[in-house]
């Protein structure tokens, strides 16, 4: 199965409870070999592992989320002292910071700790406090400032140049808008991701085939996105797309709505629009990528 987000440590997740786990480890306690094996949840939901990665990708969870977006991830635990800055030196540069989660260890769970970037992108300063509010902790176990506390941190990051393919990148930053609430951002982002895949793979088939790249690029210039998806793939590659795992109709729609934002029509986008384009396209290629 071709990897569409950045983490190579690729998880598994129920369409249904929602639940996680890491795919590797998940298939070595069920003893199973092939992507197109059932997996049972503990829910009782059934799913083949290819759905359950499709299903992870696509998850709102923040570790899903900044897994899909972060092909750097570092975690620790270091010592604090309560109202003074602290600093946490990184094993290595991070050019770009998605995401800092900082969580109060062992015995310290009652003190406030915030992250704070440096922009060297070598460290991380640590901002605490100690609790002025009630959270169900007995008082003699707030941490008052002045005393150490030991606390976990996990950070997602990524390289600044990619070297993948545009259409990857495509679907990294239309997971990243969505992130930051952006959602006509992240659906147009999405919509274009899908043009981009297909008119990589048909610009492959030609290739192979002999033909020059200046017909190839004319070739799919003037081809339209219905006629690409659902025409030329069937006779470029013998196939019958979409299969079932996706909605011919609903390719269509995020291709028709895809069109009138980038000609300048006012469209607005929710959350569950982005989250329902994005789960389509993303399935939708990863059927597309069984026929090589």
């Amino acid at each position: 199965m071709t990897l569409l987000g950045l983490n190579t440590n690729i998880g598994v997740t129920c369409d249904k409870c929602h639940s996680g786990g890491d795919l590797i480890s998940r298939m070595r306690v069920n003893n199973h070999t092939k992507l197109t094996e059932i997996f049972i949840c503990n829910c009782g939901n059934k799913f083949t592992y290819e759905q359950g990665i499709i299903n992870d990708y696509c998850e709102d969870h923040f570790a899903s989320e900044y897994n899909f977006i972060s092909d750097i991830f570092l975690n620790g635990f270091c010592e604090i002292t309560v109202g003074t800055v602290s600093t946490i030196n990184l094993t290595q540069e991070v050019p770009i910071i998605n995401k800092v989660m900082l969580s109060p260890a062992g015995g310290s769970a009652s003190v406030c700790v915030e992250p704070l970037i440096i922009e060297n992108r070598k460290s991380i300063k640590v901002i605490s406090s100690e609790r002025t509010f009630s959270l169900n902790f007995a008082p003699d176990s707030i941490i008052k400032v002045g005393q150490r506390a030991k606390i976990g941190w996990t950070l997602y990051g990524r390289t600044k140049d990619l070297k993948i393919a545009p259409w990857r990148f495509l679907l990294i930053y239309s997971k990243e808008q969505k992130i930051n609430k952006n959602y006509l951002l992240s659906y147009l982002s999405a919509a274009m991701a899908l043009e981009a895949y297909i008119n990589s793979r048909i610009s492959k088939n030609l290739d192979d085939k002999k033909i020059d790249k200046d017909s190839i690029e004319i070739f799919i210039k003037e081809s339209n996105m219905p006629d690409k998806l659902f025409k030329l793939a069937s006779s470029l590659f013998g196939i019958r797309w979409p299969m079932g795992a996706v909605s011919k109709n609903k390719l269509e729609e995020i291709i028709s709505k895809r069109n009138k934002i980038a000609h300048g029509k006012l469209i607005k986008v929710d959350l569950v629009e982005a989250n329902e384009a994005f789960k389509t396209i993303v399935t939708g290629i990863c059927e597309f990528e069984t026929f090589k």
